[in-house]
């Protein structure tokens, strides 16, 4: 009998011992997180967003077991200051990251240094040199893996070489700097899309219009004088078609690796790009409409299999939560953001930025249906934008809209919903004020020729 119960006694604490050892196995089998990027990419050109072209045919495959988020907005109209509210879940006016040159702050939580100090490997691969060079400056001294590419396809290549020399876990992101301006995806992606149109827009050769966009065309990017705008956008579609095919790439092998199922990946852009709205062709500098400021947003959590679609409004500053949740990290009480696996339904707030014009920012707030934009005091009004926008100036420094009704932001509602537009200023005052006497710390590296070429290419200087 004696024998009986000490054998149910050493069973007993055997199976207290695998219990034990599988708590502790899953709590230190941290997944993979996995960002990878492409600049200027507006969501309703992919075809899993429901675009009419087969631009996307990886990451539809994604989608389809993943989470899609359809109403995501970015934190602002250009790389800089959207990618950093994308690392902190700070608004613009927060972290005041807002030039080539500029230096984080080193005591505001961010994805890299906080997966760092979780013990992850940090690699970093892409073809967006002048962003990457601001990476290199605020994070160089935790970078794993680091590597400035001249194209896409050698940004794949690097990065996949990394994964095999690094064990888990590890924070991977990988960052295409198509379909940013200029167009220029090689065949069979070229003429993959091309078409031609009636619509005839001019192109002006002066200066003063080089970054171009206000009813012409930039001169910057244009291809032996073609004035038709359907063509930028065919190549447009090509360099993302391009991508997709780079991210497929990627994906097979995280699942040849076995390192897919237990990561959470990610799939995002810094901001969109316009195509001909609001007067606007092939810039994304000037402007805080849905064409600017939408994003795609495709997560895949660890051990996902099924998809889902989430109509809920998001932001890029989310995404940061959303990776403290899955690797343990506690989310900082400053957050804009939220873990998007237990998102719930309600009129959040959203803060956007657009480039400087004189000293003073757009900006725009977005809460559920609504969106506010405001316009700076410091605009020109001898300019085109003044011209087109606002012939009243500076009567109408305001444009409210229902971007559910009226996603494409035509009329303007600030009379008409009076009570909508003092609410929602007020929360652009406050922004304001806090933003007030604000100073940008600029950082040191500087820009050799070859960088300076790069950033009159893709429009930022003449």
């Amino acid at each position: 009998m004696t024998k009986k119960i000490l054998l149910l006694f050493c069973f007993f604490l055997f199976v207290l011992l695998i219990l034990f050892i599988s708590i502790i196995k899953k709590e230190t089998v941290r997944p993979n997180v996995i960002l990878i990027m492409a600049d200027a990419l507006r969501p309703d050109h992919l075809s899993c967003y429901g675009y009419a072209r087969l631009t996307s045919p990886s990451l539809d495959s994604f989608a389809k077991i993943s989470t899609i988020y359809r109403h995501t907005f970015s934190s602002a109209s250009w790389t800089i200051p959207s990618g950093y509210s994308l690392l902190t879940s700070l608004h613009p006016v927060e972290h005041r990251m807002r030039s080539w040159g500029s230096v984080l702050d080193t005591r505001t939580p961010n994805i890299i240094s906080s997966l760092h100090k979780k013990g992850y490997s940090i690699g970093i691969f892409g073809d967006q040199e002048l962003f990457f060079k601001n990476i290199e400056q605020n994070f160089g001294d935790v970078l794993n893996g680091f590597h400035v590419s001249s194209d896409p396809f050698d940004a794949t290549k690097n990065a996949l070489e990394w994964i095999d020399s690094k064990k888990s876990p590890f924070f991977l992101w990988i960052y295409y700097l198509a379909p940013h301006r200029p167009y220029r995806p090689l065949e069979p992606y070229k003429h993959m899309f091309a078409a031609s149109s009636d619509v005839r827009v001019p192109i002006k050769k002066t200066e003063k219009s080089y970054e171009g966009g206000w009813d012409y065309l930039p001169e910057m990017f244009t291809e032996n004088n073609i004035d038709d705008p359907s063509y930028y956008v065919s190549q447009y579609d090509g360099a993302i078609r391009t991508v997709d095919e780079e991210i497929g790439k990627l994906l097979k092998a995280l699942k040849e690796k076995n390192l897919f199922d237990n990561s959470l990946i990610i799939f995002t852009s810094d901001h969109g790009e316009s195509m001909g709205e609001h007067h606007l062709y092939f810039n994304h500098l000037y402007t805080l409409f849905n064409e600017i400021v939408k994003v795609p947003l495709v997560i895949k959590n660890p051990g996902q299999r099924e998809g889902r679609v989430v109509q809920e409004n998001t932001g890029l500053v989310d995404i940061f939560p959303t990776i403290c949740d899955a690797v343990g990290l506690k989310k900082h009480k400053d957050f804009k953001g939220v873990a998007l696996a237990g998102l719930k339904s309600g009129n959040r707030l959203f803060l956007a930025s657009a480039a400087p014009l004189g000293r003073e920012w757009i900006t725009a707030v977005i809460e559920g249906d609504w969106k506010l934009i405001k316009y700076a005091h410091s605009m020109d009004s001898d300019t085109e934008y003044i011209k087109i926008f606002f012939p009243q100036y500076p009567k109408s420094l305001y444009q409210l809209f229902n971007i559910k009704e009226d996603p494409s932001e035509l009329v303007n509602l600030i009379k008409e919903r009076n009570d909508i537009f003092l609410r929602l200023r007020q929360y652009l005052d406050r922004a304001e004020a806090f933003d007030a006497g604000a100073e940008v710390e600029v950082g040191a590296f500087a820009l050799d020729e070859d960088s300076k070429k790069r950033l009159k290419s893709l429009g930022y200087a003449q």
